[in-house]
């Protein structure tokens, strides 16, 4: 058990250090896609507890103003998808991210070893 461990903390890293080192990203970008990586369900690649502009703003310690802005660049350059999900009568976004960065982490780790 701990060896399949040890490979899903790799798989995470490299996923994590393709994200940091992504010349296309500016550094808010990257840190609201890797909080969202961090949130998602790691078999569907869905963010479906999305906390909200604000709590996500606080917890990384930017507006939320520009986690709006973060999200909409985010999903420009085709990083994740906004989808609607309905959680009881209300209504809040989930996003769903971009499943060839893990697949290209999953690799790339499997390349090295």
């Amino acid at each position: 058990m701990d060896s399949i461990r040890a490979w899903c903390d790799r798989i995470c890293e490299r996923l994590l250090s393709s994200i940091r080192n992504a010349d296309c990203l500016s550094e808010p970008e990257k840190r609201v896609l890797q909080e969202l990586w961090f949130r998602s369900d790691v078999h569907t690649q869905m963010v479906g507890d999305y906390p909200g502009h604000s709590t996500l703003a606080r917890d990384l310690g930017i507006s939320p103003r520009r986690v709006s802005a973060c999200l909409r660049r985010l999903q420009r350059k085709g990083f994740l998808k906004p989808v609607a999900s309905a959680i009881g009568s209300a209504r809040r976004p989930s996003y769903l991210l971009n499943a060839l960065l893990l697949e290209m982490a999953y690799d790339e780790t499997a390349r090295s070893h």
